[in-house]
């Protein structure tokens, strides 16, 4: 599977692929984990940004891996309200895995 980050095929989002390509694997756990640590209440992105700490430039494409390329996060059906008051999808895991870590580096 390729890990390479996501891109849009512009130069400057190529180069912030390049530029996080490091440490992507790290901080996709992050994103994991929260999630997974969450159970069936789930996350939104809003909420994983305040518990992670992490912009959003940085969650999406992380969140977008583990849904699209490993697809094993998924919507839960459920929304619920960002700090600006906008429903969000809450986002869970589907067959928690205790090895993830392997797969994601």
């Amino acid at each position: 599977m390729d890990l390479k980050p996501p891109t849009n095929g512009v130069a400057t989002s190529n180069a912030a692929a390049d530029s996080v390509e490091e440490s992507a694997a790290t901080l996709r756990m992050q994103v994991y984990e929260a999630i997974k640590d969450a159970g069936s209440n789930g996350m939104t992105d809003d909420e994983l940004m305040v518990k992670l700490d992490m912009r959003g430039n940085t969650l999406h494409p992380r969140r977008w891996e583990l849904t699209r390329k490993f697809k094993n996060v998924v919507d839960s059906g459920k929304r619920r309200r960002t700090r600006t008051g906008r429903n969000a999808i809450v986002w869970v895991v589907v067959n928690p895995n205790d090895d993830a870590e392997a797969e994601y580096l």
